[in-house]
């Protein structure tokens, strides 16, 4: 009795010993999962663990790192152009006017950055709880395609919306949450758009419940960024000093 219970307990004291560890901060630790029973399938469950801890954290880290980055650039940008309008060019009109743009701008990329982040927080802590409710989805794709008339008007886009006219396509969730991952998934499009100023809303009706797609006919995605895509922060080198802040599908994934 004596040695079953030190051979049962002791992958319990590693996975205890373990256990401890990761709470200190050490996500590199791992415990033997050779064992072909429930204990060593708990034990690779815990490795699992581990490693997708030891991602999460370091995810963390890069999202820390690059939007503190992010914040410095607006921030000294801002502090330069005002003390040069208050120092040099408070008395030149068209120098002060170009001046100031550029600090609205900076100001509007430093805001959006930090709703970004604000939002994203938000979702992925649970703090917004989801209000589901039945409604139609391809009326809120027609809704929200027509935000987009203004913009594609001045910049000789088209926003191609596919939906049924003759049926609805009803679904149980939350609208508000579903119209921000429209948004979300369109403005990517819109930045990634292709050569012929196309990008597309479907929604269409399947054995399984409503399928939505946008699509745009840019450069598409990397087999290599695939994997990637929904990681907070993460940009493709194709995409780098292309507009939005990284953390769009991020916030669309915690939605989902």
């Amino acid at each position: 009795a004596w040695l079953f219970s030190r051979w049962f307990a002791r992958p319990l004291t590693q996975l205890s010993r373990a256990a401890k560890e990761m709470a200190q901060g050490n996500y590199d630790i791992r415990v033997d999962s050779a064992r072909q029973d429930e204990i060593g399938a708990l034990s690779e469950d815990f490795n699992y663990m581990a490693g997708e801890v030891k991602r999460s954290a370091q995810l963390q880290r890069d999202l820390l790192a690059n939007v503190s980055h992010d914040l410095r650039t607006p921030l000294t940008l801002i502090k330069g152009y005002a003390e040069t309008v208050r120092d040099l060019t408070g008395d030149n009109p068209a120098k002060r006017r170009e001046q100031l743009g550029i600090i609205i701008d900076e100001t509007d990329r430093l805001s959006a950055l930090v709703n970004s982040v604000m939002e994203l927080s938000k979702v992925s802590a649970g703090t917004e709880r989801c209000e589901p409710v039945l409604f139609d989805m391809a009326r809120l794709c027609g809704e929200v395609a027509d935000r987009y008339d203004a913009i594609c008007a001045q910049n000789g886009w088209k926003l191609v919306l596919d939906v049924p006219e003759d049926a609805a396509l009803n679904v149980w969730a939350d609208p508000a949450m579903m119209e921000r991952v429209l948004h979300n998934l369109l403005g990517n499009a819109m930045h990634h758009i292709g050569a012929d100023g196309q990008f597309y809303l479907r929604a269409r009706q399947t054995d399984s419940g409503v399928r939505v797609e946008v699509e745009d006919h840019g450069e598409g995605i990397a087999p290599a960024d695939l994997p990637h895509i929904f990681d907070r922060y993460y940009r493709s080198r194709q995409d780098a000093g292309k507009v939005g802040t990284g953390l769009g599908l991020s916030i669309t994934k915690a939605i989902f």
